[in-house]
């Protein structure tokens, strides 16, 4: 191969005249090495060759030259592929605000990132302990407790657990708290195994919400017909709990209850009286008290976990209310409850579904205060409007929500933050001619559910949005599986069905 070494020969006396100098000693010995290198390369020509030059013999023959001899013909080996080209200059225009507007965003990411790593390397999501709390007296454990977004609105207090009592698995519960809707709520109970088979829970409350939302009756009511009233709610009652063959069980509720109702104390001019003057709802102004008696049938064999992938909840339950003052308010509740767990095509993403339905049937010609109809309302809500929103002696819904993993700090299925998005649709109402699609209200929202080193879930944060409102809710229970210790937790029978 032709190579014309004057040409190097030349450039590197160029090179040691523009790099003079001790510095420059180690860059003039390399060209020179170079510049012999390439002088022992040169070909001779062979015998009987013309006298022609070579670049103008390779130019004849159609062979692209450069400076330095002949170029190869293209090919992978030959020709080099630059990825990183270089960027034009609308596209640097674009990006420069694009990363102004996200650097708060990313220092804040970022200093979220190292707080909660820095946490987790303290092994401060390491619950250790038995019950998660400051250790109080008799060997309980005391528990801040904080909710938002509910009736009450954010309700702050405490909840004391003891566990072992009166039995290795017994619990006593005792919760206090106070909301800044000017609601008190005082619950506990004592949950403990009877022999081999029955589960026996006392469960007791005091509830009393001075700004109860009332909008009408049935599924048309409206959202400016918004009114308030008082409504207080005692309850005193007993559970027994025995498992049936496999996974079914059976349960027997029984308790008094007593729920009063009059003017609330502020918001004065939008109370139930004033707004709803003509058209009051039965039992207003008064009180009804009786006893309850509850009978269901339990299918639950879904994972009792924070993160259920499989299996199902079902529960069908019939309640009898007999008034102790008198009233002609007898009458029945039926309660239908279906939940089910998808493990999708990724084995930590989960579709769960839950469906609904209440139904208040009065005996004989008994008249039922509008405290004993069924609501809205946890569980059985729809996310999106305020609990108790829809009010009537019938309630329908289903609940649709896609659950995965954002957060998993070591990579266990342990502990860490879950994503979801649902989807939320029902109504309230008297008669079922009054089912319909123009009367079916649906709200949407997304959260994060947080599962601790129990695989329990811990607590949830969402926000749902209707046609109505954009509620906030932050909770430490769950719209979605079955508590069969909710007596003993202080969650009011009344509402519950």
């Amino acid at each position: 191969m032709p190579f014309h070494a004057p040409h190097l020969e030349s450039h590197a006396r160029r090179f040691r005249r523009e790099l003079p100098g001790s510095r420059s000693k180690g860059v003039r010995a390399a060209v020179c090495a170079l510049g012999l290198l390439a002088s022992s390369w040169t070909a001779q020509p062979a015998a009987g060759a013309s006298a022609a030059a070579p670049g103008d013999t390779l130019r004849a023959a159609g062979v692209r030259t450069w400076y330095w001899g002949p170029a190869p013909a293209r090919s992978d080996s030959t020709v080099a592929v630059f990825h990183d080209r270089p960027r034009p200059a609308w596209e640097t225009a674009v990006l420069v605000p694009y990363w102004v507007l996200g650097l708060p965003f990313r220092l804040a990411f970022l200093a979220g990132d190292q707080a909660v790593t820095g946490l987790d390397k303290l092994n401060l999501f390491e619950f250790k302990a038995e019950y998660p709390g400051l250790p109080g007296p008799f060997g309980s454990y005391i528990v801040p407790a904080l909710s938002g977004g509910e009736l009450e609105g954010t309700a702050l207090g405490f909840e004391v657990v003891r566990p072992r009592f009166l039995h290795r698995q017994g619990l006593l519960n005792l919760q206090v708290s106070r909301s800044t809707r000017h609601a008190d709520e005082v619950s506990g109970g004592v949950f403990t195994p009877l022999g081999g088979a029955w589960l026996l829970q006392l469960g007791f409350g005091s509830e009393e919400i001075n700004l109860r939302r009332y909008h009408g009756l049935g599924g048309n009511s409206r959202e400016e017909d918004l009114s308030y009233f008082w409504l207080q709610s005692q309850w005193l009652g007993l559970a027994l709990e025995r498992p049936l063959a496999g996974v079914a069980a059976f349960e027997l509720q029984a308790y008094f209850s007593r729920l009063a109702n009059r003017e609330p104390e502020y918001n004065v001019d939008r109370a139930l009286a004033v707004v709803h003057a003509a058209a009051l709802p039965p039992g207003y102004g008064g009180e009804s008290n009786g006893a309850t008696l509850r009978l269901s049938i339990n299918w639950d064999d879904t994972e009792q976990t924070g993160r259920p992938g499989t299996g199902a909840f079902r529960s069908l339950a019939v309640s009898l209310f007999e008034p102790t003052d008198g009233a002609q308010a007898r009458h029945l509740v039926m309660h239908l409850a279906s939940e089910d767990f998808f493990r999708l095509w990724y084995t930590d993403r989960t579709l769960a579904v839950r469906g609904f339905f209440n139904r208040v049937v009065p005996v004989g010609d008994a008249v039922l205060p509008f405290t004993r109809l069924v609501s809205t309302q946890r569980p059985d809500y729809i996310r999106g409007f305020s609990p108790n929103r829809f009010l009537g002696q019938a309630t329908l819904g289903a609940s649709v929500e896609y659950r995965w993993p954002v957060w998993r700090p070591r990579g266990r299925d342990d502990y860490g933050l879950d994503a979801y998005i649902f989807l939320d649709a029902g109504q309230a109402f008297t008669h079922v001619s009054e089912l319909g699609w123009d009367e079916l209200r649906t709200a949407m929202g997304w959260g994060l559910r947080y599962i601790d080193s129990n695989r329990k879930l811990a607590a949830r944060a969402e926000a749902a949005v209707s046609n109505e409102e954009v509620l906030l809710r932050f909770r430490l229970g769950q719209t979605f599986q079955y508590d069969r210790k909710g007596l003993m937790y202080g969650r009011n029978p009344t509402k519950v069905y």
